[in-house]
Order: C-alpha cells, then sequence, then structure tokens
C-alpha cells in the first residue's frame, strides 16, 4: 500500500510565500486578488492568495477550477426591497368592507360584548371612513 494513497498526500499543501512568477508562471485566472496559475513547463497548478502565499496546487485541472471557485466564492447579497409608496401606504377599505365591519359591529352591541360608548365610537369612526 503507497503511503501517499493511506494520506492522500498528493497534493499535500504546505503554505508559502510566493514570488510573481511571470517567468514560470501564467495565469489562467484572477478574482479579488487570488490567482490560479500553471507552470509553464510542468502544467502543474497553483493557487496564491491576495497576500501571495500558495494556498493549493495540483495537476488536474478541473479539481484546481473546483478549489479557485471555492477560495472566491462570494455570498449573495440579499437586499430587502425598498417599499414602493404604494406598498407602505394602507389603503382605505371599500364601502363593502366599511358596512360588513358595522353590521359586525351591531352583532357585538346586540350580544352584549360592547357597551352602548363602545358602539357608538366604533361606529362614528367607521362612518367617517365613507
Amino acid at each position: 500500500m503507497k503511503l501517499e494513497g493511506a494520506l492522500n498526500l498528493s497534493n499535500f499543501n504546505v503554505e508559502t510565500k510566493v514570488t510573481d512568477g511571470g517567468v514560470w508562471w501564467d495565469n489562467v485566472r484572477e478574482k479579488k486578488g487570488w490567482k490560479l496559475q500553471k507552470h509553464k513547463i510542468t502544467g502543474h497548478y497553483r493557487i496564491i492568495s491576495p497576500s501571495k502565499y500558495r494556498k493549493a496546487w495540483g495537476s488536474d485541472r478541473e479539481e484546481m477550477l473546483g478549489l479557485f471557485d471555492e477560495f472566491t466564492y462570494e455570498e449573495p447579497k440579499v437586499s430587502t426591497p425598498i417599499k414602493s409608496q404604494k406598498e407602505s401606504t394602507p389603503t382605505k377599505p371599500s364601502k363593502q368592507e366599511i358596512l360588513a365591519q358595522l353590521k359586525d359591529l351591531g352583532e357585538l352591541y346586540e350580544n352584549g360584548v360592547l357597551t352602548k360608548d363602545e358602539f357608538e365610537g366604533a361606529k362614528k369612526k367607521l362612518l367617517n371612513e365613507l
């Protein structure tokens, strides 16, 4: 059994400070200061952080593109929609709604739930909305 396979050391990375690498490396992708680079001679890849540290390396392009996307992932920004004037202003109840409320109010008074003063005050308020 290979030690490399048992410990999954095939792309073991020790973060190291890197130089610009313009001579030996081509930039494959760049985003927010991160770079995915490919070595001009060996063809392997490395991911460099904005602070110039190697964060990962490997020879599989798709795997390295996936890792690069993980390093540079941005949470989607969720914004609260601004309510339009129409949405934020309460709508005036329709005539039918007011009449239905008056009927309910009358039933509450007849059943003794409301006093005469409570009934008259609420009725006056509803009639002012007509």
